[in-house]
């Protein structure tokens, strides 16, 4: 932000600042004191920007997060900010630091080996790893340029090496695919993947993809990618390397230490040459593996640290004392982790691994030109004499948001001293706020764009950034105010990835061979494979589906519609159907009565939630907004959607009877919160009733919190509630002094009487008893209820509840404060230790997973020797409900540290202290369950951690490795919402509907299930079905489908099918030929006849053609494609002639009405014939508007005069076309054929309409009349 920076780089301090650090290029030192917080990262900007750039080492990880943030804001898009955190991994471990962690580094890393300008920022232990040299790592960076040459095997053999996965779809960060002569590469710390499309070796084409929709968003000139991992090695590297540690194991045998036993494995040495050789094998296979930089220092003999990188550059050392301490440490744990794997044989004699000591930092960092920074004064005898010292003045704001009317007053005093106020909001709604209240309050204000602010003396500015908090100088005129002054705390930016609501079952891209499928007619199958096969000498795919006793059906891909990929209990193989028996037919029948009743339910809820009266609010007050802007998040947009939904709700004067659906975190809570608060501004009681002590006890601490400033009153009925203060609330809720109550079951009791009960929130409604269902029934005749529950709901049934019950859907993941650093390593006591203690140390609490009741006890007892410095409490399911909630109350507490338990770690509970995860035998859960469980921890401010951990040794099963792999991936909580989706769709449906429909489900799948279940509700509703779109089928005398050669892997082929059947229309069409020409690259001429054929189906349901088949004309005996009319929509026998004699003796002429179009098509190429079809759909279409025409004119009491010429062709009306003959039929262009064949010839599938025309007039009765009426005259 150079305007606000220039305010400090023109004052005296800031002058003698630069003058004692020296200019670029020289050698100098200096030291800055009396700044702190936000006022330093104002002074770094500047400095930043006088320089260039810098690079700033602070003491440890959460400043350099608050000062990069800080820092970012300041500046804008002036200079940019790289981030380089600390990789919190054991020296020895074997296992990856996240994905997001690595991308930062690896961005810092290129900046600072390819000299790009920015302020480069990390806690002093990222400055103690061990990395490459920086030229190497600048030379693995490969450049693509359009235009430019280079062979694409090659660039993708070679992302290979620098660590970049080969996968057929590239959608994740460090993946890379190539198909169809297209490159796709996503580079770590990317949003947008890099596409470049190949002719040959040539660039002809370089852009950027999203990877959500995998489509083109803009056009690149040159992409430098860079490596996706810190250690790239060459042959020459690899083979050196690997002979230096093959040598330094042989040396090792002779060291006694190693000689010693090491259990029933034999020697440490036997151990540690088997650990050895193994990492060997996998660097002479693919020459890496996870946290391979343990070795660095035997494949580059130079130490060098991240600070070599950036030579030449102002280093900047934030609290010199601080930083160095933390090195010292750093330097201790490192040593006592390398004894202790020494010890057990893990680590070759001498091999710090990545690991540099704080000597090599001290070292590197001054010989750069540097400027140590402190809040306090340096003492003298700190450091070398005769270092000039700088001192700046500025100070925190003393006025803070009590009253925001004297803080305006505030702010005007300022101004008149000739200060520049800069009011810094952190939403737009914010500083609109401010912006209105300085104009009220009559001082002068102007709102301005933070890139285009220009402070000036005297002034009041408003803008938007999120600096974390104001500060004040006197030398630079300057008072920087933000939320934190005006408004007691910041909105925190929440970094979303908006996601589709989780893999619907109906989309086919996780079909693969083996998947159980539903087809509609035939019942349950087993999907074997897609196969391309010819019949009548043309090739088309089809999909190959198993059934009982070997039966057999082949799908066609443009009937993939009729498969549903089946899903039903979770475990369970379904039995397949017969072909041809009578056991699907029963089963649907079953299911198909059973839904009935559910939906007669269902409907009979929405009658008398019609006829129910309840309390009606008013608009929102005054009051509400203050309540909803200390929300300390930015709301998402479907939150926001649900606090809308629910008011409009409580604004209608029936009763709300609304469910809110999210997993924990995603802002339910924040919904009740609001709703509630409204009611209590109208003087209405509100009941929040949770399931268990320990959720309502939450929920109370939540409730209170919020409320807190406001006249209103938050009180809990739990077993927590003591005798004396129970019999209190109990008063005063009868005489109304208690606004909100939360507690238990204990709300239903009989003493519990409400004097004007307005609104009740039901937490985990499927979690209460029968009987307290059944007084939740009594309480919500009259008053408003929402319900919660983090069970994801599926689309299908969303939209078969809709009416019966409102339902909203919150999909956008939580806020990813830190995302947790997920960890998936063989089981070591040693790691175990460590990561406990790790949490231990900084105050936290551990969740340690084991998921046997018989042999917990036993864990426990084995952990308690291993951490005897922990304090151990053990949970699990088994327990009587009392003991168990005691214990999970003293861990809330935190009595004890570590939780041993099962999996019934609280789902709803937040405990934002439990911030380390470790579970054991990790391959034995499902991909949702070690998501779910990831999900307990990381729900506050720190960085947490999951270690997901399986036996040594063990050999896992492919799928247990795959679900490993991924969840590893899944480092933010979007990724894996789609998995936990769809794992947990049918709990979903039985917590709905009840556990006695399981088998239902499970008879027919869950997707056919909702659908009977939403066409029941509709039918029973007297809703009208949706108008079905009219079935066109086709052949075509020639080939028209997906090569392998052009897509590989079949789930993407089934998914391109899927899209193709579904194409609307001639847009939709073409713009699937633009999609895959962008995604594959050229189209072969079966893709293009492909998308064709799915233009020519669209086209034909708009000429009411039904279908287009191949057959021989009985008549003539000629080959000949019969285009049939739908039932009841032909066109009258003479505009059928009429329109078959525009193309001369190519169609043959109809006979009677109801005779088909029959186009004779021997002769021709593939590329005519399509463009016959296009001109004969097109007139066909035509034919059908000019009729409605002459009947809406008709209609409209006009004469048949005004009728005949609206119905004319175009060329008629003109009064007549060169070409055409004016005879009685009509006659055929002269060279009509010969010109759609041209234009047929050159088209490369479909092209788009001119434009979108409306669907035929289908009025079967009108039409008849006409051709009657014709006939007459």
């Amino acid at each position: 932000m150079p305007h606000l920076t220039r305010l400090l780089s023109n004052t005296r301090e800031f002058a003698d600042l630069l003058a004692a650090a020296g200019p670029s290029g020289r050698a100098g030192h200096a030291r800055l004191t009396g700044l702190s917080g936000t006022q330093k990262a104002y002074a770094l900007a500047a400095l930043a920007e006088a320089e260039g750039g810098l690079v700033l080492m602070t003491f440890n990880q959460q400043e350099a997060d608050r000062l990069a943030a800080d820092m970012s804001a300041i500046l804008g898009g002036s200079l940019k900010v790289y981030e380089f955190p600390f990789k919190d991994l054991l020296p020895y471990e074997e296992a990856s630091a996240p994905s997001d962690l690595v991308a930062k580094r690896i961005e810092a890393m290129s900046g600072l080996a390819r000299k790009q300008p920015g302020v480069y920022v990390l806690a002093a232990r990222s400055a103690a790893y061990r990395l490459m040299p920086p030229d190497r790592f600048e030379a693995s960076h490969i450049v693509l340029s359009s235009g430019g040459s280079t062979d694409p095997i090659a660039a993708v053999k070679a992302l290979a090496r620098l660590g970049y996965e080969r996968t057929d779809r590239c959608e994740g960060e460090g993946q890379v695919s190539f198909k169809g002569g297209v490159l796709d590469v996503i580079p770590p710390g990317y949003d947008m993947g890099i596409r470049a499309e190949f002719f040959g070796d040539d660039i002809e084409s370089l852009r950027r993809f999203d990877p959500d929709t995998q489509r083109s968003v803009g056009r690149m000139e040159t992409a430098v990618v860079p490596p996706a991992r810190e250690m790239c090695l060459s042959a020459k590297e690899l083979e050196e390397g690997a002979a230096g540690i093959s040598k330094a194991l042989e040396e090792a045998s002779g060291k006694d230490y190693l000689s010693g036993r090491a259990g029933a494995k034999g020697s440490l040495y036997e151990h540690l040459a088997g650990r050895v050789g193994r990492h060997l094998e996998m660097f002479a296979g693919s020459g890496m593996f996870d946290n391979d930089e343990q070795y660095i220092g035997y494949f580059f003999r130079r130490p060098y640290s991240i600070l070599d990188y950036a030579e030449g550059m102002l280093l900047v050392v934030d609290e010199p004392d601080r930083a160095h301490n933390s090195l010292v440490g750093f330097d201790r744990d490192a040593s006592e982790a390398y004894v202790s794997f020494a010890e057990q044989g893990l680590v070759l004699p001498g091999n710090m691994g990545a690991h540099l000591g704080a000597g090599y930092v001290d070292l590197v960092s001054q010989n750069m030109r540097r400027v140590e920074m402190s809040a306090a004064p340096f003492r003298e005898d700190d450091g070398p004499s005769g270092v000039a010292e700088v001192m700046m003045s500025m100070r925190e704001p003393s006025f803070k948001s009590a009253d925001l009317g004297n803080l305006i007053k505030e702010v005007d005093k300022l101004r008149r001293k000739g200060f520049a106020v800069v009011a810094a909001a952190s939403t737009e709604d914010r500083a609109a706020r401010l912006h209105a209240a300085f104009l009220d309050a009559g001082t002068p204000v102007q709102k301005q764009p933070w890139d285009g602010l220009e402070p000036a003396a005297g002034t009041v500015k408003v803008s938007v950034a999120g600096i974390s908090s104001g500060f004040i100088s006197n030398s630079a005129k300057l008072a920087v105010l933000t939320d934190n002054e005006f408004f007691g705390t910041a909105k925190k930016k929440k970094s979303y990835k908006q996601i589709a609501e989780g893999a619907k079952i109906s989309s086919y891209r996780d079909l693969t061979p083996g998947d159980y499928v539903v087809h509609v007619n035939h019942g349950i199958g087993r999907y074997l494979d897609m196969r391309p096969m010819e019949a009548l000498g043309v090739t088309r795919d089809y999909l190959v589906v198993q059934y009982a006793g070997d039966g057999m059906i082949y799908v066609p891909t443009d009937q993939v519609a009729m498969l549903q990929k089946y899903i039903g209990g979770e475990d369970a193989s379904p039995k397949l159907n017969k072909l041809g028996g009578t056991e699907w037919i029963k089963a649907r029948r079953r299911a198909g009565k059973a839904v009935r009743e559910i939906a007669e339910e269902l409907v009979r809820l929405y009658a008398a939630r019609l006829a129910a009266r309840a309390y009606a609010c008013g608009p929102d007050s005054p009051w509400q907004a203050d309540f909803e802007d200390k929300f300390p998040y930015d709301e998402t947009y479907d939150q926001l959607e649900a606090v809308n939904a629910v008011k409009a709700d409580l604004e209608r004067d029936h009763p709300m009877e609304r469910l809110v659906c999210g997993d924990v975190g995603f802002g339910k809570t924040e919904v009740a919160l609001r709703a509630a608060f409204k009611m209590a501004a109208e003087g209405k009681q509100s009941a929040v009733l949770a399931p268990t002590t320990i959720l309502s006890y939450q929920h109370y601490n939540t409730f209170k919190e919020r409320f807190e400033g406001f006249p209103m009153r938050v009180e809990l009925l739990s077993r927590l509630t003591k005798p004396e203060d129970e019999k209190l609330i109990l008063r005063d809720i009868s005489n109304g002094m208690v606004d909100v109550v939360v507690g238990t079951h204990r709300l239903l009791s009989k003493d519990v009487k409400f004097k004007d009960l307005g609104f009740l929130v039901i937490d985990e409604e499927q979690r209460f008893g029968v009987e307290q269902k059944e007084k939740l029934k009594a309480m919500r005749t009259d008053v408003h209820v929402l319900t919660l529950t983090a069970t994801p709901i599926p689309r299908t049934m969303h939209m078969a509840m809709v009416g019966a019950r409102d339902m909203s859907l919150i999909g956008t993941p939580p806020e990813n404060r830190f995302p947790v650093r997920t960890y998936v390593t063989e089981h070591d006591d040693r790691m175990v230790r460590e990561a406990i203690l790790r949490e231990v140390d900084r105050g936290g609490q551990v969740f340690y997973v084991h998921n046997r009741v018989r042999s917990i006890n036993r864990v426990a007892e084995e952990l308690a020797g291993l951490v005897p410095e922990a304090r151990i409490g053990v949970a699990h399911g088994q327990m009587n409900e009392d003991r168990l909630e005691g214990i999970i109350m003293s861990f809330l507490r935190h009595d004890f540290d570590v939780l041993v338990c099962t999996t019934i770690i609280e789902a709803g509970m937040d405990m934002p202290n439990v911030n380390t995860l470790i579970v054991n035998d990790a391959e034995r859960f499902g991909l949702a369950q070690l998501y779910q469980l990831r999900g307990r921890v990381g729900r506050s401010s720190r960085v947490a951690y999951a270690y997901l951990t399986y036996k040594r040794d063990n050999v896992l099963s492919e799928a247990a490795d795959k679900r490993l792999a991924a969840i590893r991936e899944f480092s933010t909580l979007g990724s894996g919402y789609k998995i936990a989706m769809r794992d947990l769709e049918i709990r979903g449906a039985g917590n709905l509907l009840g556990r006695e429909q399981s088998g239902n489900i499970t008879s027919v799948g869950f997707e056919m299930y909702s659908s009977m279940l939403e066409e029941a509700v509709r039918e029973l509703k007297g809703v009208k079905p949706p108008e079905e779109k009219l079935a066109v089928s086709i052949d075509v005398p020639f080939d028209a489908y997906i090569p392998s050669s052009y897509i590989a892997d079949q789930s993407e082929k089934i998914e391109a099918y899927r899209k193709i059947n579904a194409a609307s229309s001639p847009e939709e069409a073409a713009d699937l030929a633009e999609e895959f020409a962008d995604r594959f690259g050229r189209m072969p001429p079966e893709v293009s006849n492909l998308i064709a054929v799915a233009e020519l189906k669209a086209m034909a349901r708009q000429a009411n053609i039904c279908s287009l088949s191949l057959e021989n004309d009985d008549y003539s005996g000629m080959q000949v494609m019969a285009l049939r009319f739908a039932p009841m929509m032909q066109l009258p026998l003479d505009e059928s002639i009429r329109v078959a004699r525009l193309f001369g003796n190519r169609i043959l002429i109809p006979r009677t009405a109801t005779s088909p179009l029959m186009v004779r098509y021997k002769d021709l190429e593939p590329a005519a014939l399509i463009g016959i079809l296009r001109s004969l759909l097109v007139q066909l279409k035509d034919s059908y508007l000019r009729l409605s025409a002459f009947m809406d004119e008709l209609e409209a009491g006009h004469g048949l005069g005004e009728a005949i010429k609206a119905a004319m062709p175009k060329e008629a009306q003109a009064g007549g076309t060169k070409g055409v003959r004016k005879d009685d039929g009509g006659g055929a262009e002269k060279g009509s054929v010969a010109k759609a064949v041209k234009e047929a010839k050159g088209a490369q599938g479909a092209t788009k309409a001119q434009e979108p025309v409306k669907a035929p007039y289908n009025k079967k009765l009108k039409l008849a009349q006409l051709d009657r009426g014709r006939k007459k005259d």
